[in-house]
């Protein structure tokens, strides 16, 4: 039998035409997600997004402030998965987004924030997320499409019990998916390759 479970096709953005736009220098990459999945993808009704983007490369523990100086706009909000405005001291999580604003506070722009590993969104990979990662497994309990990228731990595209081997290794120390001394995942060989 087909052990993939989901199977997850991310094509690069390029020429991202939009209001918020990455440094030259960032090593994050914002991508756009084409998602088939047998198991059930909660989304939220309150956006109204054909396409929406994905920024990919986050480290656990990096605060707003931090993740910010990745970016050319100075006027970006970040925002929980419910849509309330974050600190700087506030940590990135799968889930949260980074929102542009006109004049009269309607959200014109938004980048979703992926972290690897951080498959219940809030911030931390931790045994929570493998519990989350099993329960989609075995069809239990579906998840949003952004912490459903970041079940993708080893990067191939499939959901499958490859990511919860890579998961438990990472908590294990076996494995970590973030080098201590790096400030990114993702290396410009990854943001090239994909």
């Amino acid at each position: 039998p087909n052990t993939v479970i989901g199977n997850i096709k991310l094509t690069a953005v390029y020429e991202y035409d939009s209001y918020i736009k990455l440094k030259p220098e960032s090593m994050l990459g914002m991508f756009h997600a084409e998602v088939t999945s047998v198991i059930p993808i909660e989304e939220r009704d309150y956006y109204d997004e054909t396409n929406p983007i994905y920024l990919m490369g986050v480290f656990q523990n990096q605060t707003w402030a931090n993740l910010k100086e990745n970016f050319v706009n100075k006027e970006l909000y970040f925002l929980d998965k419910d849509g309330k405005e974050l600190t700087d001291q506030d940590i990135v999580a799968s889930g949260r987004m980074i929102v542009i604003k006109d004049s009269n506070g309607n959200i014109t722009d938004r980048v979703h924030v992926v972290l690897k590993g951080d498959i219940n969104g809030d911030g931390r990979v931790n045994v929570m997320d493998q519990t989350s990662l099993i329960n989609h497994l075995n069809r239990k309990q579906p998840i949003l499409l952004s912490n459903l990228l970041a079940a993708d731990t080893t990067g191939d595209g499939k959901i499958n019990v490859l990511d919860q081997t890579a998961l438990i290794n990472h908590l294990n120390s076996k494995k970590p998916f973030w080098d201590k001394n790096q400030t990114s995942t993702m290396d410009l060989g990854e943001k090239n390759e994909i």
